[in-house]
């Protein structure tokens, strides 16, 4: 996620393999993540013209623009791609979801879910996802960060309050929020970073036990110096900011042991409409890992888990762990946004208003959303797709009938 040094590193490589789709795709997505709009969309174009069995870049193409009919001449291009029967499966997904989005634009939403369905169906297939087994991680986590090991370990980490760590389900606001907290003038980002679960993973390997069974091992001078492990990593990214945002969504897994390591460090949750954060979720091709998207059951059935694991972490941090929901951050962004640098003890800053003005590079899937002005665009989304979220609702344990 090192941007700048990704950007460089596939031009040189392109030196070496100029017409590489994969590399060239890989560079027009860095070129869009850091402002770079024009040049990307023309790799993308380029791409679709000399690889037409590569899908990836339709999906680029996709989110980059806004559609307003179905007879565009890119969904009548995408329409045409797919009839290719020689086209490999993984790169049809892409092709799928790109129409989905498009059809979306264009309210068409019933042959935009049929497209979303399909993409998810083959993207499924690809994956080894396990629900048991993720329920089980959670039992864990709540089983062993108990309110006894908490308090047995309270105040033994770094007093540092430097980290800010928003979590959330991905597709939560997480990004919108970073980025309208990243406008003030004493707040850094990190992006997303990886080292919290890597130095749990570590940690585990020093140990007999395993994550998170563990964590009973730990000792004071054991979590100093995974606080100041994680400082580390944290500066390197954002080097002498007041306060440093990790906005890694999947660290509400690993919410308990931020705590731990910074027992006076705020974590801000995101919540959104149930319904709206998973069609979102079910709207995305997510890099490996979060494999619980693809299926409508499976992943009310993860949502559950998540709101469970959750409520655990508010019954144990109390006042720390603070909630910002994404309907009030785009409706009514001032208060807000006033109560949670309260919290955090920043000044307001009237600059968190206009935070698209500042916008210089996002990593995450939101890249073209939060370049936009504070909206209600998204809200109550899920009413568009009703008749097909039968199996999700009642995952959620959603009344029907709604």
């Amino acid at each position: 996620r090192d941007l700048d040094s990704a950007r460089n590193l596939y031009r040189q490589l392109l030196q070496v393999e100029p017409k590489n789709p994969s590399v060239r795709n890989s560079l027009g997505q860095v070129l869009a993540s850091l402002g770079d709009e024009a040049e990307a969309r023309q790799l993308f174009r380029d791409l679709i013209q000399d690889e037409p069995l590569f899908g990836e870049p339709w999906l680029n193409i996709a989110r980059a623009r806004h559609f307003t009919s179905i007879d565009d001449p890119d969904i009548r291009q995408m329409r045409s791609v797919l009839k290719r029967r020689q086209m490999n499966p993984s790169q049809t997904l892409y092709v799928h979801f790109a129409l989905g989005k498009a059809l979306d634009d264009c309210k068409d939403y019933d042959q935009a879910f049929f497209h979303y369905d399909k993409g998810n169906g083959l993207r499924r297939r690809e994956l080894q996802f396990d629900a048991d087994e993720v329920e089980r991680q959670f039992d864990r986590l709540i089983e062993w960060f108990s309110p006894k090991l908490m308090e047995t370990l309270s105040q033994k980490g770094s007093s540092k309050t430097q980290p800010l760590f928003i979590v959330g389900m991905p597709r939560s606001g997480t990004t919108l929020l970073e980025q309208v907290l990243c406008a003030h003038r004493d707040m850094g980002t990190a992006g997303e970073l990886r080292d919290l679960a890597r130095i749990a993973r570590n940690f585990a390997q020093s140990n007999e036990k395993p994550w998170p069974e563990c964590i009973t091992e730990a000792s004071g001078s054991s979590l100093q110096a995974m606080a100041s492990e994680y400082l580390a990593a944290l500066e390197l990214r954002a080097p002498g900011s007041v306060r440093v945002i990790d906005k890694m969504p999947q660290n509400f897994l690993h919410v308990g042991f931020a705590a731990l390591l910074f027992p006076d460090a705020t974590v801000v949750h995101c919540t959104r409409d149930p319904l709206d954060t998973c069609l979102s979720n079910y709207f995305q091709i997510f890099p490996r890992g979060i494999d619980f998207a693809y299926g409508l059951s499976e992943l009310g059935r993860y949502y559950r888990n998540y709101q469970r694991l959750v409520s655990h972490w508010q019954a144990l941090l109390g006042e720390r762990l603070v909630t910002v929901r994404y309907e009030q951050l785009v409706s009514d962004p001032e208060p807000v946004l006033r109560t949670l640098l309260k919290t955090i003890g920043l000044p307001w800053d009237p600059a968190c208003l206009s935070h698209q003005d500042t916008v210089q590079r996002v990593d995450t899937l939101s890249l073209y959303q939060v370049r936009q002005p504070l909206n209600v665009e998204s809200k109550g989304r899920w009413r568009n797709y009703k008749k097909h979220l039968g199996p999700l609702r009642e995952a959620l344990g959603e009344p029907l009938d709604i």
